[in-house]
């Protein structure tokens, strides 16, 4: 599942975030459903969610 920061937030408070943990809710998730694509470029925050399959080429 492929997830996005919502685009106001800034990097300090980002940073800060990722150290305590309370960057999961600032993601956007998207609802995942049977045989979706989602495209990841490089460097974007990914997680998958329970019941994915995930394929990872690099």
């Amino acid at each position: 599942m492929a997830l996005e920061l919502d685009d106001t937030y800034d990097e300090e408070t980002v940073r800060k975030a990722a150290g305590d943990g309370s960057i999961e809710e600032m993601l956007v998730w998207p609802d995942a459903k049977a045989e979706d694509f989602f495209y990841v470029p490089a460097g974007t925050i990914h997680a998958i969610g329970p019941g994915s399959v995930l394929l990872e080429l690099q």
